[in-house]
């Protein structure tokens, strides 16, 4: 599967060539979630992002979820890990580690999908046995082009590519 996403200031669409399959929104006033829109304006699925704390070390984490709504209900269908290389170098005196890499866990697919982060912008993806299966590239005009090789639902593939932005937003170097 094929889909190419077209960015607006606060949504992107998403297509498959020439037709459009569905639309994602940046919600303005809660940054950590995102909604996946079918065609008739319906969320069929969210990614979220909760900041946790752990009790003993008093210390945050972050947990990413895929949420599938229903009108009846909204059900987590997957969760997904950021993991940390040991990747600082010794030219600095100061470097925060490059977090590169993502676990998805898809419940409805029975699957794990691991995000690999190049420092373009750009994603592979590989299943747990090692083997690529997808990628994410970026376009020239404000998009992005997004292949995977698996069969999988177009709103669960939308939200492996929202992960995978999320996971770009974790190296941006904040200046206070």
């Amino acid at each position: 599967m094929e889909i190419i996403l077209k960015n607006y200031i606060i949504f992107s669409v998403v297509y498959d060539g020439h037709n459009k399959l569905c639309k994602i929104i940046k919600n303005p006033f809660i940054k950590r979630r995102r909604c996946i829109y079918d065609t008739e304006n319906k969320v069929r699925y969210i990614t979220e992002i909760q900041k946790n704390r752990n009790s003993i070390s008093n210390e945050y984490n972050y947990n990413y979820q895929i949420i599938k709504k229903t009108p009846q209900e909204s059900m987590v269908v997957g969760t997904a890990e950021l993991v940390h290389e040991n990747n600082v170098s010794n030219d600095f005196m100061f470097r925060p580690p490059f977090v590169n890499k993502m676990e998805i866990n898809l419940f409805s697919e029975k699957k794990v999908i691991y995000i690999f982060l190049n420092r373009n912008g750009s994603c592979v993806l590989k299943n747990e046995k090692g083997i690529i299966i997808g990628n994410i590239n970026k376009q020239l005009l404000k998009g992005y082009r997004v292949e995977y090789l698996e069969r999988i639902n177009v709103y669960e593939l939308c939200a492996i590519f929202i992960l995978s932005r999320y996971l770009d937003e974790e190296n941006d170097f904040i200046i206070v």
